[in-house]
Order: structure tokens, then sequence, then C-alpha cells
């Protein structure tokens, strides 16, 4: 079911169903290692403001019917909240799925990869990143 922005008439936004979402990963994911998730999981308040269990299972499934890498979910609270009791709040209780907090991570220095950086010439990542094969970043759909 598609709804219309609730804010005025005239815009074009426009609201899906998670039901309606299809993900089809890259055929290069079935040699993947590791596949590192990062939702939008900042606070324990469902969806629209946070990413759906619906969207995740719909990736994590897709992903699993493909390949049989390690999944990691990475998210971080700014207020220092356990992110595990954030994934138990969003339901987000994936079998065989790491659910990590960044919080928790070490950060590391990477040069930034573009030929001509515009700004940044280095950056800093988690440590998590660099042992993962694939990133996939989810936002809440809307």
């Amino acid at each position: 079911m598609v709804k219309a922005c609730s804010f005025c008439e005239e815009c074009d936004v426009r609201t899906f169903e998670s039901s309606e979402f299809v993900f089809e990963p890259l055929p290069e994911i079935s040699r993947a290692r590791r596949v590192l998730i990062k939702p939008c999981a900042r606070y324990p308040v469902p969806y629209p403001v946070t990413t759906s269990r619906e969207t995740l299972e719909t990736v994590v499934n897709a992903i699993r019917r493909v390949s049989d890498a390690d999944i990691l979910f990475l998210e971080g609270n700014p207020d220092g909240v356990s992110m595990n009791s954030i994934y138990r709040t969003l339901s987000y209780d994936f079998p065989r799925v790491l659910t990590l907090n960044v919080q928790d991570c070490s950060l590391v220095e990477v040069e930034n990869p573009l030929n001509k950086a515009f700004v940044l010439n280095t950056f800093w990542l988690p440590n998590v990143v660099l042992s993962c094969d694939y990133l996939i970043t989810i936002a809440p759909f809307e």
C-alpha cells in the first residue's frame, strides 16, 4: 500500500509498506566471508524512526540464500545506551547474526580511496569495517 505524504497534498513523498521491499544481493556476495549491515537503530523506537525488522529480515534472508557469510549489525547510541538492549527492543534477534556496538570498536585511520580527495585525505572507521567484504547501510524507508 502506497500512502501519500501526510504533511501536504502536493509533494511527491510516498511511504511504502515493508512487505513491498525486495532485496536482490549482488552475485559477488555469494563469495563474501563477512557482510556488515549498518541499520538505523540508534534509539529503541520502532519504524519509521528506525529500520524496520521486516526490512532487515528481507535483507538477511536474501544474503543467506546466496551466501554462508557471517552477518554483522553495527550501530551506536549517542547517549551511550547499551546497543544490546536497543537491538532486543527492536526485535533484531536474527539467528547467526552478530550484533555489535560501534562504541566497542577501535577507530582506525584509512586513506581516502578517491584519486582526488575533495576535502579529506584520510578518515576514521570502526576497525570491524576493515574485516568485512561488504557494507550495506539501510535507512528507514519513507
